[in-house]
């Protein structure tokens, strides 16, 4: 089946520009919510690839809203929120963020 691009959902151009992105870079990557327009099994592969990518030493740099994948692929974290910037691992953040919520629950 041949589909010009236009024709294309938007997570097939999706998976098309971040390969493009992957093929063209030697050291560093920068993403900008490549998770988008992805069912949830395409966005699984994606972050595994780009584990992958930064194992053989490429920067990956993922600007994005999904939280929920985070630990999944960073191993550092940028954070800005409330007017605050932090730079911390994933695991620092994560128990950050998940304390934070659990404590906001309990004064409830």
């Amino acid at each position: 089946m041949k589909k010009h691009f236009a024709e294309l959902s938007g997570g097939q151009k999706q998976k098309i520009w971040l390969a493009r992105a992957v093929v063209a870079t030697k050291k560093l990557l920068i993403l900008d919510e490549p998770g988008n327009n992805l069912d949830s099994k395409s966005k699984k592969e994606l972050y595994a690839e780009l584990l992958k990518l930064n194992a053989q030493g490429i920067t990956v740099v993922m600007i994005t809203h999904d939280l929920d994948h985070q630990n999944l692929v960073g191993n550092k974290i940028l954070a800005l929120a409330d007017g605050a910037v932090t730079m911390e691992t994933t695991e620092e953040y994560v128990k950050r963020i998940h304390c934070h919520d659990h404590n906001e629950g309990e004064g409830k």
